[in-house]
C-alpha cells in the first residue's frame, strides 16, 4: 500500500509492507500480515529524509475482494472499511 501526501511543495510518501495468504482458494478472501513500513519525505530543494524502514509488530487483518480488473481492485477490510486501489504502472 502507498499513501502520497503534497503540501507546500513537500511531498510525504509511506509504504506498507506485509504478506498475503488465499484464506480459502474457492473464494477472493486474503489474510494480510504487515510486516513493516517506510516512509520517506522530499522538500523545496534539496530537504529530503528517507526513506527510513521501521518493522511492524506483524497485525494480522484480512481483505474480500469485490472487484477486480486490469487497473482497480475494491475489497472490504476485516474491520468493515472499504478500500478502492489503483493499480501503479512504477511501484517507487
Amino acid at each position: 500500500v502507498i499513501v502520497t501526501s503534497r503540501s507546500m511543495g513537500v511531498v510525504g510518501r509511506i509504504f506498507v509492507l506485509g504478506e498475503c495468504l488465499l484464506s480459502d482458494e474457492t473464494t477472493a478472501n486474503l489474510d494480510v500480515v504487515f510486516t513493516s513500513f517506510e516512509l520517506g519525505i522530499k522538500g523545496p530543494g534539496p530537504i529530503s529524509i528517507g526513506p527510513v524502514s521501521i518493522p511492524l509488530p506483524r497485525p494480522r487483518g484480512s481483505l474480500k475482494t469485490s472487484f477486480c480488473d486490469d487497473d482497480f481492485r475494491i475489497s472490504r477490510g476485516g474491520r468493515g472499511g472499504v478500500f478502492v486501489l489503483k493499480r501503479l504502472k512504477d511501484l517507487r
